[in-house]
């Protein structure tokens, strides 16, 4: 029986990489880059002939063919190889950059999880001043952050590090993502708990950081673990018009959450998780993704998290580098009023 063209993909993936059969951000692999950059653009380019044109499928199969007996041959794969694969895909490369894949700095900072608060502020100033310096040597990257504590930790142990955050957020290159003192819990707070949450974050951040409060209006809830059915209600009245979250309602990753009242809120549910590893693969969900909720901008948080980090200079590096392959999207550092605004 003739394998499938996804069967071979993944046998191939498995002799070129040693990768295991599903590849997960929490599974990174480290094969060699030229391995890696062959099967990334063959996954792609097979996934963009199943979900955008099917007429690309023989090229695509003739590509994976060529990759079989290379390695079978040679037993590696070298950069010269990966451009003959890529020019034989011009029909994937004629639509490959038709989609984006936007991608959000992320550091996720647990306040209290498993250390005391004195931990929590070194590592909240640590994950900053990396930030910071990171943008002074990539000019285009970008980095959002939520939960005004952590501004509240900077105001009081480090406020020499604060005009240099305020310039960074007035030039767009930061997004202020909270609109809560912390990524609370959802269930058990009273409405007029939430309610004094929203109401006090706002008022402190848009003094603090001299950004107007209408511009806090996104709830960033990755680990929170249950959403009240009154959330949406809530928000709605507070300004609030978009809200991401991880866990709860595994069945759509965009959808309008609508109250009883019939007030809603936009919310995308991370499929990928808040502590996205840059690994090659990232480009394999985005025709799927794309052709389901028919739209071209794709979402993909990514840093280290739980205690703090951020994004690494690896993650930059393989963005940039990433955006250059002919048979790939585009990548593009973003945020996340970006990538809702695309949504609506």
């Amino acid at each position: 029986m003739k394998k499938t063209p996804e069967a071979r993909m993944v046998l191939l993936r498995r002799s070129l990489l040693g990768a295991p059969l599903k590849i997960t951000p929490f599974r990174p692999i480290n094969p060699s880059y030229p391995a890696a950059r062959m099967i990334a653009e063959l996954d792609y380019a097979l996934e963009l002939a199943r979900n955008t044109d099917e007429s690309l499928l023989p090229e695509v199969e003739n590509a994976i063919a060529h990759a079989e007996k290379t390695f079978a041959a040679e037993k590696t794969i070298a950069m010269s190889h990966v451009s003959e694969i890529e020019d034989m895909l011009p029909g994937c490369r004629a639509i490959a950059k038709d989609y984006t894949l936007l991608c959000v700095g992320h550091a996720h900072i647990d306040m209290n999880w498993m250390w005391r608060y004195d931990e929590t502020v070194s590592i909240t100033l640590d994950t900053f001043r990396t930030v910071l310096t990171l943008m002074e040597q990539y000019p285009g990257f970008r980095f959002s952050q939520s939960q005004a504590s952590v501004y509240r930790i900077v105001e009081e142990f480090a406020p020499e590090m604060l005009p240099a955050i305020k310039a960074r957020v007035a030039e767009g290159r930061w997004e202020v993502s909270a609109s809560t003192w912390v990524e609370g819990d959802k269930n058990m707070p009273s409405g007029e708990s939430f309610a004094r949450h929203l109401l006090y974050t706002r008022r402190y951040l848009s003094d603090l950081l001299s950004i107007p409060g209408e511009s806090l209006c996104l709830d960033f809830e990755p680990d929170t673990f249950g959403h009240s059915r009154n959330v949406p209600e809530i928000l709605a009245d507070a300004g609030i018009k978009y809200y991401y979250h991880c866990r709860g309602n595994d069945t759509e990753v965009l959808y309008r959450w609508r109250a009883e009242s019939g007030r809603e809120v936009l919310v995308y549910r991370d499929p990928t998780w808040y502590q996205c590893t840059v690994g090659y693969d990232l480009a394999r969900r985005v025709p799927y993704t794309a052709k389901t909720y028919g739209m071209n901008d794709v979402l993909m948080i990514y840093g280290v998290g739980d205690h703090g980090g951020g994004p690494t200079r690896r993650d930059i590096e393989r963005i940039l580098d990433m955006d250059g392959w002919p048979v790939a999207p585009r990548y593009r550092f973003s945020s996340y009023k970006e990538f809702f605004a695309a949504c609506e």
